[in-house]
């Protein structure tokens, strides 16, 4: 069993997500003032082919223009939140660990601080600043034949969202952020360097459909500004959730697709010297129960993900399935 840091999944790792199915009817941010929130653990496996993976059994890259030869890991991590809530009980601080697909959090689940007012007209508004924990790692020259070095990737960016507008189920989700490589030793700076300063927009509708359903779905935008212009690129996105009580507890079901084109060529001697095109799709169910093993306190979660990138050049191509089985104290 490995040690990581959390990984991007289908959703979000926030397991209380039935929020969503009641969002609309939300007259306070929690039932008392005070210290809340949860802390837990989550283990799984995942299996990956994907080069820009920084696992030690994928040091090796044999020059060629594909992916990576497939391996597999035990996972192990956790992940938490913790809030106090002000006397009225429609302001809020918190402290966690959020996972968004987006290229600004890097692919990672970074710790998130902020603040969320409720307003009488029942918007939900939070403020942010992401990416306080620990840099991560990446490779410093992903393209070089042979061994592989690591390096460090530092994000750090602030994020508003707003959710249940004027009590319509209207969302917006917006985020800044700058993301720095030390030491990039990729070939031709120009095109290559990647470190960067990254744009991220959501706007999203959640339908009510009855007691305990309720459909999201979701437009998204994001462009990246990298120092190099084939690492730049614009992103467009599509999202859908059903979620629904069942089974004594919470299910959701995700569907996504993004496609991104790179601003300039890739210049890398074993590479196409082409602009690049991806094409990202993920599907995934969550599922959370409270009352894990008869303790009313600790909550049960399950997360099952497959994810599928197809790029025109096929050394950023890759599959990943994922399942993760998880255990958290609420308090």
């Amino acid at each position: 069993m490995k040690y990581i840091k959390p990984i991007i999944l289908s959703t979000t790792l926030l397991p209380l997500f039935s929020y969503g199915l009641t969002s609309s009817s939300q007259d306070v941010l929690a039932k008392e003032s005070g210290v809340g929130g949860y802390v837990g653990i989550m283990a799984g496996y995942n299996s990956t082919n994907n080069q820009m993976n920084t696992d030690n059994k994928n040091k090796d890259y044999d020059g060629k223009n594909t992916p990576a030869s497939r391996f597999s890991n035990g996972l192990l991590f956790p992940y938490f939140a913790v809030n106090y809530t002000f006397s009225g009980l429609k302001d809020q601080v918190f402290l966690r660990n959020y996972s968004v697909d987006n290229f600004l959090y890097a692919q990672n689940a970074m710790a998130e601080l902020g603040y969320t007012h409720l307003f009488e007209n029942k918007t939900k508004a939070t403020f942010s600043i992401i990416g306080l924990d620990l840099p991560q790692d990446t490779w410093q020259n992903p393209y070089q034949a042979g061994r592989r070095d690591k390096t460090k990737a530092k994000t750090l960016g602030v994020r508003a969202n707003f959710e249940n507008i004027y009590n319509t189920g209207l969302g917006l989700d917006v985020a800044y952020g700058k993301r720095n490589v030390k030491n990039d030793e990729s070939p031709n700076l120009d095109a290559m360097a990647r470190s960067s300063k990254a744009y991220y927009g959501s706007l999203s509708y959640l339908m009510p459909l009855s007691e305990g359903l309720a459909w999201r779905n979701a437009v998204t935008y994001e462009k990246n500004s990298a120092d190099g212009d084939a690492m730049s690129f614009n992103g467009y996105g599509y999202k859908t959730s059903l979620l629904m009580k069942v089974w004594g507890g919470d299910l959701s079901t995700n569907l996504s697709y993004e496609k991104r084109s790179f601003d300039g060529k890739i210049e890398v001697n074993n590479l196409p010297n082409v602009k690049r095109k991806d094409n990202r799709y993920k599907v995934g169910i969550n599922y959370a129960e409270k009352g894990l093993f008869g303790y009313e306190s600790l909550l049960g979660t399950v997360i099952v993900s497959y994810e599928k990138q197809d790029s025109n050049v096929d050394f950023y191509s890759y599959s990943q399935p994922s399942i993760m089985l998880g255990a958290a104290y609420t308090f």
